[in-house]
C-alpha cells in the first residue's frame, strides 16, 4: 500500500468541488419524451436542443437568469443575457479530468449554431487551446494555491458570470447512464440521461416510446421548488415539442 497525491491534471476539479461543496442544491427529475427526436434522426444534437430548450425557457423566467455572488449569501448577480456553461470529459497528459466552456446567447442562437460550438469545443486540444490557459496555469499550482486563486476570481462578478453561465449541462456522452446526478455550481445544472424504449401510457392506449431521464439541480437559496418544477416542466416541454424542420 502507499500514498500517493492527486494528478496535478484534476486541480481544476478539485478546487470546483472545494467552492460548489456549500451551495444548497435540490434535485428535480422528469422524464421526458423524445420520440420526435429519435425518429428525425437528430438524436446526435440531442446536447444542442436539450441547451436550445433550456436557453428558451429562461427568457419565459427572467427573472431566474441570475447566480448568488460567491462570498455572499443574499446578493444575486442578475445577468445581462443567457448563456449555456458545458461541462465535459477531456485528457490531458493521459489524466481525464472535467474542463468547462461557456456558450454565449443561446437564447438567440440557432441548435445548429449551438451545435457548431459544441463540436468546436469538443475537438479543442486542452494542451494547445488558449481557452484553457487559465486552467492550465491552475494545475501547475498547488492544490491548496489553486483553490485560492480560483475564489479569488470569483469575488468579480463579471468572472464568475462568466466562468459559471446562466447554466450548466453536463455531457455524459453516447454511453452515459440513465440517471446522473451533477454537483451544481450554476444556479442550474441539468443532466439528460441515456435514451431508451419503453412503454407509456398515452391518452387510452400503452405505446412505445423513447424516453430519457431530465435532471435539474437547482440552487435553493435564488428559488423554491414550486417554481423550480415550472421551470423543469417548461424545459420537459420545449424538449417534447422541439420544431425538426
Amino acid at each position: 500500500m502507499k500514498l500517493q497525491k492527486v494528478s496535478k491534471e484534476r486541480n481544476q476539479t478539485l478546487s470546483f468541488l472545494s467552492i460548489s461543496k456549500n451551495i444548497p442544491a435540490i434535485t428535480l427529475i422528469r422524464e421526458v419524451n423524445v420520440s420526435h427526436i429519435v425518429k428525425s434522426a437528430k438524436l446526435g444534437s440531442m446536447t444542442a436542443i436539450t441547451i436550445k430548450a433550456i436557453s428558451d425557457a429562461l427568457v419565459k423566467f427572467p427573472d431566474l437568469n441570475v447566480m448568488v455572488k460567491f462570498g455572499s449569501s443574499n446578493t444575486l448577480i442578475c445577468l445581462n443575457d443567457i448563456s449555456a456553461r458545458l461541462t465535459l470529459e477531456k485528457t490531458l497528459n493521459g489524466v481525464s479530468g472535467v474542463y468547462s466552456r461557456v456558450i454565449k446567447n443561446t437564447d438567440i442562437k440557432t441548435v445548429m449554431d449551438i451545435e457548431k460550438a459544441l463540436k468546436e469545443i469538443k475537438h479543442e486540444n486542452v494542451k494547445e487551446s488558449e481557452h484553457y490557459r487559465k486552467i492550465r496555469l491552475i494545475q501547475q499550482l498547488p492544490g491548496f494555491l489553486a483553490a485560492i486563486l480560483m475564489k479569488l476570481a470569483l469575488r468579480s462578478s463579471k468572472t464568475q458570470a462568466e466562468t459559471w453561465g446562466s447554466f450548466t449541462v453536463t455531457s455524459l456522452g453516447k454511453n452515459g447512464p440513465d440517471l446522473c446526478i451533477p454537483i451544481s455550481g450554476s444556479t442550474f445544472t441539468f443532466t439528460l440521461g441515456a435514451v431508451s424504449e419503453k412503454p407509456i401510457v398515452a391518452g387510452e392506449e400503452i405505446v412505445a416510446a423513447w424516453v430519457a431521464n431530465l435532471v435539474m439541480v437547482f440552487d435553493h437559496r435564488v428559488l423554491d421548488g414550486k417554481l423550480a418544477s415550472q421551470l423543469l416542466g417548461q424545459v420537459k416541454q420545449n424538449i417534447e415539442h422541439f420544431p425538426m424542420d
